[in-house]
């Protein structure tokens, strides 16, 4: 199958809504308590609207021939202590196109603009309990960087 790789760079509601919905719904993959409302969702809208058109962000699609979106990967250029690092906010693979090497070449997209815009290093956050992105970012290479702990107050 011949994926088509493209910049989301002007805005197409429908398609950043559905991105949105989907990286809003991922982590019901791995997390059985997690919810998601319609409140965070539009937030998450705005919040990638305003992103769209900003020189330092970069949003990749992959879609399939018939045009359904079947994979998407996102990060923005931040300033840390003078140095431009690239975080990662997002990487989605529809299930049934995993690998399938649709990740990976997204992701060594993004490595390339993130090259380009400066970038000395890239930093993504992961659940860990999602340990197949975990080994999937190590086999990338990688490396635990920080773990951030956290405690159920309930």
């Amino acid at each position: 199958m011949q994926v088509q790789y493209s910049r989301l760079e002007s805005m197409d509601a429908d398609l950043v809504r559905q991105i949105a919905e989907i990286h809003e719904n991922a982590p019901s993959e791995w997390r059985d308590d997690h919810e998601v409302s319609d409140d965070r969702i539009q937030r998450r809208i705005e919040d990638l609207k305003t992103k769209i058109t900003d020189s330092g962000f970069y949003l990749l699609m992959a879609q399939a021939p018939s045009g359904d979106l079947i994979g998407f990967h996102w990060l923005e250029i931040e300033e840390e202590n003078k140095r431009r690092i690239g975080h990662i906010g997002s990487l989605w693979v529809a299930q049934k196109y995993r690998r399938q090497g649709i990740g990976k070449k997204m992701k060594k997209k993004a490595e390339v603009w993130a090259k380009k815009a400066g970038a000395e290093e890239l930093r993504t956050e992961v659940y860990f309990a999602n340990s197949r992105m975990i080994e999937y970012n190590k086999k990338l290479g990688y490396r635990p960087g920080q773990v951030i702990m956290t405690k159920d107050l309930r």
